[in-house]
């Protein structure tokens, strides 16, 4: 993907994607920088953009670690892999 469609697409700043998600701006933060689980685009003055995919991709890392996944161990699983994991459901 050409770095001018990730900018178009990338739309998001952090605190609207917080509010999107449920998840703390700190979790966020943490969530990239730890654990790979998201690459938002960075402006030229640093900010964070999420795109559209990326907030999906929050949201369903939210839901998997709410049913009782350690984010350490499903950060970097694909989205299939996390719908899987999903339907399954941890007791």
């Amino acid at each position: 993907m050409l770095k001018s469609a990730i900018r178009d697409e990338a739309k998001y700043p952090i605190n609207v994607v917080s509010h999107l998600t449920g998840l703390a701006k700190q979790v966020i933060r943490i969530w990239e920088l730890r654990y790979g689980a998201v690459r938002p685009f960075r402006t030229k003055t640093n900010r964070r953009l999420y795109s559209n995919s990326e907030i999906n991709r929050l949201l369903l890392l939210h839901q998997v670690t709410k049913s009782g996944h350690p984010i350490g161990q499903i950060a970097r699983l694909s989205e299939e892999a996390l719908q899987m994991l999903l339907k399954r459901r941890r007791p």
